[in-house]
């Protein structure tokens, strides 16, 4: 998505931003910005740190096992603390 990839590049355009409003609404532009900073700040963090990353074969096999049901998803109406 381009918007991810300004966000990350440190340089929104109004279309770009216009474009998630459009497709998400007000609030879900908010969150979808929220992720991808999330997810920035974890990536450049293990970076930092060195944490290696996995290999396509590791996320290949992370992700069937989450589509068969091998590994449940997180309880959405579960809460932390």
């Amino acid at each position: 998505m381009r918007y991810a990839r300004e966000f990350v590049g440190g340089a929104v355009t109004d279309a770009s931003y216009s474009a998630l409003t459009e497709r998400f609404g007000d609030r879900g532009a908010v969150e979808f910005t929220v992720l991808v900073g999330f997810l920035l700040v974890t990536i450049r963090l293990w970076q930092a740190l060195g944490v290696p990353e996995p290999s396509a074969e590791e996320i290949a096999a992370l992700l069937d096992a989450v589509r068969t049901g091998a590994i449940p998803l997180p309880d959405p109406e579960a809460r932390i603390g």
